[in-house]
């Protein structure tokens, strides 16, 4: 399998409606998709999803280091019939500089390989990584930060896809905070999950304190309560709240390493594990794999705005996985006013997404539109110009 070009494209789909936490409000998607030409016409397809306030990475320096790449890999080849992994790892140890974090590129890159390799072998990526252990998920809503008002639409929504598991956003003000966690038990009935994400927004004196007082309302799951350049608090934090609460840690671990520390130092309980977030399915799984040994738990992150692309390397990672405590994603046309396939990958009701035919599709298993792709993009950049 020879590559013979590129195109390196930074995508803006606007959204149905708007999404708020307390480190960013969007209102369209910001993503970068890396596409692979091979010399048999084989095209392959990577998405990543750079945040600045998580990997420091923005979408214009993701596609620098994309157009970097693929000048260097012109003409490269891989033997599809030889361990894909190795290679995957092999070139990726050569094209990335350890100290440079990109994971978003890396993530694009390393997906697009996967979606070619597993095309020209006419074999889906998951029988690439490994033997499926999960057939069905159920994902969760996400209610954002929002008005009470649109607080109470999303709700209704909510309610009628039938989910059983929500996700709330939380800032600094608990009273208003406790009061929507109060409408979501009002609106969707006591039997509902909840659990908490306060994106950073606490130090560790109110982590403590606000914790307890959503642990009296019914939540023992939260989600990065501290900042990441503050994670020498979060031991402190665990000693000092009830044991029974979970803290999920996901702007804080991006790396295998980030991860490690965590468990070393008995900082949380949990990760929130995004594909593009850790550069890819290989080293989302390595995390995984950590994580299970070592007794924490782990759900399916997401970016908001992923198109189908990314929603489909999660559902690889899903099926993969044993049983996650939450999967996140899957929104399709609920969120994006379209995507770059013509039947976007979307969760149905109570949330569930059925995996038994990730075997059946070569790659990760969708079918880009070529005009819906086109009309995503912003900015391309093709290789060879």
């Amino acid at each position: 399998m020879k590559i013979i070009e590129f195109s390196i494209r930074e995508i803006s789909i606007p959204f149905a409606t708007s999404f708020k936490h307390t480190l960013a409000s969007r209102i369209r998607t910001s993503a970068v998709l890396f596409e692979i030409i091979t010399d048999e016409g084989i095209h392959g397809y990577g998405e990543g999803t750079p945040r600045e306030y998580v990997t420091g990475e923005s979408v214009r320096s993701t596609l620098m280091t994309l157009k970097g790449i693929a000048e260097k890999l012109i003409g490269f080849k891989l033997d599809p019939t030889h361990n894909v992994i190795e290679q995957i790892e092999a070139l990726e140890h050569t094209l990335f500089d350890g100290s440079v974090n990109t994971p978003s590129a890396k993530c694009a890159l390393e997906l697009a390989l996967l979606d070619a390799i597993g095309k020209t072998r006419e074999k889906s990526a998951l029988e690439l990584l490994g033997s499926q252990k999960t057939t069905t998920i159920y994902y969760s809503g996400v209610l954002s930060d929002e008005s009470p008002a649109k607080t109470e639409k999303i709700l209704t929504k909510i309610k009628t896809i039938g989910f059983q598991h929500v996700k709330v956003k939380v800032g600094n003000d608990i009273e208003a905070d406790i009061q929507k966690l109060d409408l979501v038990r009002s609106v969707l009935g006591d039997n509902i999950q909840l659990r908490i994400d306060a994106n950073s927004a606490w130090n560790l004196k109110e982590a403590v304190s606000k914790i307890k007082h959503y642990y009296d309302h019914g939540v023992n799951i939260v989600e990065q309560p501290i900042p990441a350049d503050h994670r020498n608090d979060y031991p402190v934090l665990l000693k000092k709240i009830d044991s029974r609460v979970k803290i999920i840690i996901d702007e804080s671990v991006l790396t295998f390493d980030d991860a490690m520390w965590f468990i070393e130092n008995e900082g949380a309980t949990g990760f929130n594990l995004k594909i593009s977030k850790h550069g890819g399915l290989l080293n989302t799984l390595r995390i995984y794999r950590l994580a299970c040994v070592n007794g924490f738990a782990c759900q399916l992150g997401c970016h908001v705005g992923e198109t189908s692309i990314l929603t489909a390397a999660g559902h690889i990672f899903a099926g993969l996985a044993d049983e996650l405590i939450a999967y996140e994603g899957a929104y399709g046309k609920l969120l994006l006013t379209y995507d770059v396939v013509d039947h976007p990958l979307q969760f149905g009701h109570h949330g569930e997404y059925g995996l038994d035919d990730l075997k059946a599709v070569p790659g990760l298993g969708i079918e880009i539109n070529p005009s819906l792709l086109k009309k995503a993009s912003t900015h391309q950049f093709r290789i060879p110009e």
